[in-house]
């Protein structure tokens, strides 16, 4: 078995003996590995789970009040904009499989095998995977909540919301059996859907009683996705924000549910979840990536992560919050006065929660809220001083009365340093003057 593994991975086993980075070809087999004998047993198949119990997240409160403030500004829910080249009615069925931009569904198959680059039969996966995120799910669920009292464009009641994201799941579970599709063939992205699952059950856990046939589906669901990301989590040059992405999902999971292993996997995962801060972010708060999307992106991941860890009762160090808090002082300097943020390197567009229906949403600017927040800098609220439903799906009710008193209190008035400056790690010299802002990108290649 393990020679064939070898022969369909295409590799010289003789080169590989003699390699400079002999883990990652060790990590690659056992990947081969898992893809070609364990998956392969376990495709469409259940999960062994045993019983579970869902823990609503202590730190997570949501008022109808407060969403009524947050929403009634806001366009109607019912439409999903993919990158502004695909509209999606999210009343109707959905194609969960489907590029909606150039009308292409994948077929059913392994989501190991599962071809990714031929757009002939997958299309362009972007388009695929942005719906199969979720994040419309939490908006809707927020919409949910306050029912129909926010005036004309709240087309249908609260409770044909929560049918409407139960047939959803529904329907998304039918089109994509465990470890059988294009939607099971990225850890980062089943990360990012379980994460928004989450949040979608501590947000009806609130308001409404139990429907068992929504509650059962969820749980099931998030619980699989957990059994995924356990054994395939990335590792080496698969890894940095991809890694961080799948253990925070992890982390978050397991904080949420307890299941056969999930104590274990938490632990697992809150361990390397330290240690990532440590090991992928310079001494001056820029991401070793050096991309300015992805440095966002992994504050999101560590963000939600630790809150969810301390609701659980599991602290992270005045070091780890340091570091985070750091990683936002970088953001914080890479915009101008407008709220443009300069953005190095690589970008995918990356969100972990994402209100879509806001045309005035910003993610450095509501990571920047997120600062103000978490580490009661009200400077942090200078550039865009929003709370927005990002904010309050990660902080809930607690966040936005914090956010409420750092706006309008004048006794907190710590500012964030702006000078110029050298930042050696990272290798960027930030010049300010007024309003103008030049940043000269002197260092290495990222990650």
């Amino acid at each position: 078995m393990l020679s064939k593994i070898i022969e369909k991975s295409k590799w010289n086993f003789s080169r590989w003996l003699v390699m400079d980075h002999p883990g990652e070809d060790i990590y690659r087999l056992r990947q081969q590995y898992q893809h070609a004998v364990i998956d392969r047993m376990k495709v469409g198949k259940e999960t062994r789970t045993g019983e579970i119990r869902f823990k609503a997240a202590s730190h997570l409160k949501y008022s109808g009040e407060n969403i009524k403030e947050l929403l009634r500004s806001l366009p109607s829910w019912n439409t999903y904009s993919i990158f502004a080249e695909a509209q999606v009615d999210l009343t109707e069925p959905v194609e969960w499989r489907k590029d909606y931009k150039n009308n292409i569904v994948s077929d059913l198959g392994p989501g190991h095998k599962v071809k990714r680059k031929l757009f002939e039969e997958v299309g362009e996966t972007k388009y695929v995977f942005e719906l199969n995120r979720m994040h419309h799910l939490p908006v809707m669920a927020l919409y949910a909540v306050v029912n129909d009292n926010l005036g004309d464009d709240m087309i249908i009641d609260g409770g044909e919301v929560v049918e409407l994201i139960e047939n959803q799941l529904v329907e998304w579970d039918k089109q994509n059996p465990y470890l059988n599709s294009i939607n099971w063939s990225s850890g980062i992205e089943v990360a990012l859907r379980a994460i928004n699952l989450v949040y979608v059950r501590n947000i009806l856990e609130e308001v409404y009683e139990p429907r068992y046939g929504l509650d059962i589906l969820l749980d099931r669901l998030v619980v699989q996705h957990a059994h995924y990301l356990q054994s395939h989590l990335s590792l080496f040059s698969s890894a940095n924000n991809h890694l961080v992405a799948e253990l925070a999902g992890l982390v978050i999971i397991c904080c949420s549910y307890e299941f056969n292993k999930s104590n274990d996997w938490l632990q697992m995962a809150w361990k390397r979840m330290l240690g990532q801060i440590k090991s992928q972010v310079n001494e001056d708060g820029f991401n070793k990536e050096q991309s300015t999307r992805y440095h966002a992106a992994a504050i999101n991941s560590w963000l939600s992560a630790f809150q969810f860890a301390e609701s659980n009762g599991m602290k992270a160090d005045d070091s780890h919050w340091k570091k985070l808090d750091m990683m936002i002082g970088f953001l914080y300097k890479l915009g101008n006065t407008k709220g443009f943020t300069i953005e190095f390197g690589d970008s995918d567009d990356s969100e972990l929660v994402y209100p879509y229906n806001d045309p005035d949403y910003n993610l450095y600017g509501s990571i920047h809220t997120s600062g103000a927040i978490q580490f009661d800098k009200q400077g942090y609220l200078k550039k865009y001083g929003r709370f927005d439903v990002r904010n309050y799906l990660v902080h809930g009710d607690e966040g936005f009365e914090k956010f409420r008193l750092l706006s309008q209190s004048d006794a907190i008035k710590e500012e964030i340093t702006e000078a110029s400056g050298f930042y050696k790690d990272s290798g960027y010299v930030i010049y300010n003057e007024d309003d103008s802002k030049l940043v000269f990108d002197v260092g290495f290649v990222g990650l």
